[in-house]
């Protein structure tokens, strides 16, 4: 069952437009929300799992560490949880709170484990901090899930070199890897200033599609990157995109300035990692007008 207990985010990273949608973070009292779990779970007896469906749901430790006081005195037997921010507050005593209150599932906003991009990014913690949460929370028997975003504007090989060896790491701590190429849209910070990142782009309609004229930084280096951290952690990692997609919009890019050579490598990737029959037919109709145009 979701539960949404507050709205907005504490925090104010560049990429992100919840501070420009939500104006400010806003939260609902532990009692409030307690009262909720426990009309929800007597009218609904067979539930047996809470998900918060918050843009974090440590925005508030007092009300959280309220909230896990009431669940446990009350011998409220349900599991929760949701996506939380990396923040020193996140004590062993709190971590170990909220497991016992029944948080069985926890996703981390890490992004990534360079300090130079955490800065820019406007991230509040830094490596150390985010190793010390993901392993406590791990050793608490909480499944820890983190994202990770591919191709900030100036990331270099190097904070990609700091982030792929932070997750080595602390891969036995971590359940589950998301990744997700950065998409700009309109709203945060980095969109309402392109020309101070040099960020342009291939297709107005496609916030997949933007490049930087001041790195080496387009899609197509971002899924390479992909593939360098996949093979670096021995983890395939997932995304809420297909990767499919992505590759069709390079190839169909290519297509469109004449290159053909690399159009056809891509629609043979998108070929490849495509799950969806009902594509099939339509990828290897590129694919045949690719090699009509060879």
């Amino acid at each position: 069952l979701p539960i949404s207990t507050s709205r907005g985010c504490i925090n104010k990273c560049i990429f992100c437009s919840e501070t420009k949608i939500w104006k400010k973070y806003r939260f609902r009292s532990s009692e409030n929300i307690y009262d909720e779990i426990v009309y929800q779970i007597s009218k609904y007896p067979f539930i047996r799992s809470i998900f918060f469906n918050d843009s974090l749901i440590n925005g508030n430790i007092k009300m959280i560490n309220r909230l896990c006081d009431l669940l446990i005195e009350n011998k409220i037997d349900i599991l929760w949880g949701g996506q939380a921010s990396i923040r020193q507050e996140m004590t062993k005593e709190i971590i170990l709170k909220m497991k016992k209150s029944g948080l069985s599932h926890v996703s981390y906003g890490l992004e990534t484990a360079s300090i130079r991009i955490l800065e820019m990014m406007g991230k509040r913690f830094t490596p150390e901090i985010a190793e010390k949460v993901i392993r406590d929370t791990a050793q608490a028997g909480i499944r820890v899930d983190v994202n990770i975003i591919i191709g900030f504007p100036t990331e270099t090989d190097e904070d990609i070199l700091f982030t792929a060896n932070f997750l080595k790491r602390n891969k036995k701590f971590i359940q589950e890897i998301f990744f997700h190429p950065l998409v700009i849209t309109s709203g945060p910070y980095l969109y309402q200033h392109l020309d101070e990142f040099g960020i342009k782009y291939e297709n107005e309609f496609n916030p997949n599609s933007w490049y930087s004229n001041k790195e080496e930084n387009t899609l197509e280096k971002r899924l390479e990157t992909l593939s360098f951290y996949q093979n670096f952690i021995d983890r395939r990692g997932e995304s809420f995109f297909e990767l499919t997609d992505y590759y069709l919009f390079l190839a169909e890019t290519c297509f469109n300035k004449g290159v053909y050579d690399k159009s056809l490598k891509f629609y043979e990737k998108a070929k490849e990692s495509n799950s969806d029959r009902l594509r099939d037919a339509f990828i290897e109709k590129c694919l045949q007008r690719i090699k009509y145009k060879l």
